[in-house]
């Protein structure tokens, strides 16, 4: 076992993955948490055209100036970044942050 997160930091083998699919096949939705750079598994039988993507960050650091996070609609890659300055004498460094997302996918 790792150390545990920060204050402010998530750890994500400890997060929850929901995910839904209607008896007839033609809807599904997923929902949880991802990592920057990490890709929203597009549910069975769908593609990514047929699909929505929401991200948002999961959590926001005392020390962020800005938190983002977006989906590539096209290939569901996730980016979640924080641009965070632990002190004034410090520049500002961009980090990679956690992110929660939700893909809705209908035939």
């Amino acid at each position: 076992m790792g150390p545990a997160p920060s204050e402010g930091e998530v750890e994500e083998s400890s997060l929850p993955r929901v995910a839904v699919t209607n008896t007839n096949g033609d809807i599904s939705a997923d929902a949880g948490y991802i990592a920057d750079g990490d890709v929203i598994a597009i549910p069975a039988g769908f593609s990514a055209d047929q699909c929505v993507f929401t991200a948002a960050p999961a959590s926001v650091s005392g020390s962020a100036i800005s938190t983002r996070a977006t989906v590539n609609r096209l290939n569901g890659v996730v980016t979640c970044k924080q641009v965070v300055q632990e002190r004034k004498e410090v520049q500002p460094t961009t980090k990679g942050c956690t992110a929660s997302y939700t893909v809705i996918c209908a035939q």
